[in-house]
């Protein structure tokens, strides 16, 4: 009986020991990616001071899917910079400012137009470093008049 206890005891914290090996490469996978996240905020249409729009916030989104017993490693990771625009800025100056940014920083635009009165999109696609990176911007302009701009680097 007390060789059965020992036995059961050792396979315990084996198995205590692989768990906790597995969940530490987990979270340095997540980190690595969480990185490499904030990286994206280099590219030009990443900066804080963009076309001098006041930033309200930042948001990192690391995705990530890679681990020891996955058979396919990949990264889905995104940044998301929220704008809060200077109300004399007229919104069609804004879009042309905006596209002519985005042209300028790399990127090829492949969608613009308006989605609703109050929405406009501009999506632009490039390649750096053997990644696929796609950016998103949205005008928002809300029922008091304030404009908003989200400008999303993603990497797929």
């Amino acid at each position: 009986m007390k060789k059965i206890a020992i036995t059961l005891s050792v396979i315990a914290g084996c198995l205590f020991l692989l768990y906790a090996v597995v969940m530490g490469y987990e979270n340095i996978s997540q980190h690595i990616v969480y990185k490499e996240a904030e990286q994206l905020l280099n590219d030009p249409m990443g900066r804080k001071d963009l076309l001098g729009m006041k930033l309200r916030y930042t948001h990192v989104n690391p995705r990530t899917n890679v681990g020891i017993l996955r058979i396919k490693p990949k990264s889905d990771y995104s940044v998301t910079n929220s704008f809060e625009v200077d109300s004399t800025k007229q919104e069609d100056e804004l879009r042309r400012d905006l596209e002519a940014a985005t042209r300028n920083g790399g990127w090829s635009i492949t969608e613009s137009g308006t989605i609703t009165d109050s929405l406009y999109s501009i999506d632009a696609a490039k390649s750096q470093d053997d990644k696929s990176l796609n950016l998103t911007i949205y005008i928002d302009k809300d029922s008091s008049g304030k404009v908003s701009v989200f400008i999303t680097i993603r990497c797929q």
